[in-house]
């Protein structure tokens, strides 16, 4: 479950306390990415957050991938930030959205875990 975003967002920004706290409480349950889209034509490069992130107390893992990477767009038809991506199992995109928005599909989606029955 990739959260895109990128530096000049200020709702980005904004959310991370939140996407902390849904990281915190679903992380053993959800493979969650923050994916940060560079934008390499300004000196940005795939490290320049991490620091930036720790400092601020943030554990979810961040990857990163160039703004202008064609899958970005044209694959996953990301074009607004932030931006959550959803995949089932077998791969398939099942949902792109915000990230509250996210955790109501998740909340309908997911198992509940049931007790054994003996």
């Amino acid at each position: 479950m990739p959260d895109f975003w990128y530096s000049h967002c200020g709702g980005c920004f904004k959310e991370f306390p939140d996407v902390q706290k849904f990281y915190d409480s679903h992380n053993d349950r959800i493979a969650f990415y923050s994916v940060y889209c560079r934008l390499t034509g300004r000196g940005e490069t795939p490290a320049g957050w991490d620091e930036t992130f720790r400092d601020r107390g943030y554990t979810f893992p961040c990857l990163s991938m160039d703004m202008d990477d064609a899958v970005l767009k044209e694959e996953l038809g990301v074009n607004a930030f932030p931006t959550i991506v959803i995949f089932a199992p077998d791969g398939r995109m099942v949902f792109m959205g915000d990230l509250d928005t996210a955790k109501k599909y998740l909340g309908e989606e997911l198992p509940v875990n049931q007790p054994s029955q003996s």
